[in-house]
């Protein structure tokens, strides 16, 4: 019996994802997401999430700690439309997690999308 490699991997992703802790979903897009270099977008992304953990941890974040999540970037439906999809966990009262995030990354530079363009909510339903 032949099994189906996408569906099994997806199975597997799936299951990983809907079987821990995480609370937060996030899209965070770019001021336009067709014409920002690859590298630069990564850039950004990381230097967010060590704001993110620096400011949620303090100085703790040097030493590992840090909000637990897995981020996927994306290219969009017609493939170059550059953002990144995550998950987390928050440490603290979700939807208070949920207002940072999204000021933090509104705010983070001028090539970060504001509010209106941003989706970072509560989990509704983990599947």
């Amino acid at each position: 019996m032949t099994t189906n490699w996408k569906t099994k991997v997806h199975a597997a992703w799936t299951n990983e994802l809907t079987s821990n802790d995480y609370d937060t979903i996030g899209v965070l897009k770019f001021d336009n997401g067709r014409f920002i270099n690859a590298k630069h977008a990564q850039a950004l992304l990381t230097a967010y999430w060590h704001k993110v953990d620096r400011t949620i941890y303090g100085r703790a974040a040097d030493k590992g700690y840090g909000v637990k999540r897995w981020c996927f970037s994306e290219l969009g439906n017609d493939g170059a439309n550059l953002h990144l999809h995550f998950i987390a966990a928050s440490p603290f009262q979700t939807e208070t997690f949920c207002a940072t995030l999204n000021a933090l990354w509104a705010n983070f530079s001028r090539r970060t999308a504001d509010y209106r363009h941003n989706w970072i909510t509560p989990i509704q339903h983990k599947i």
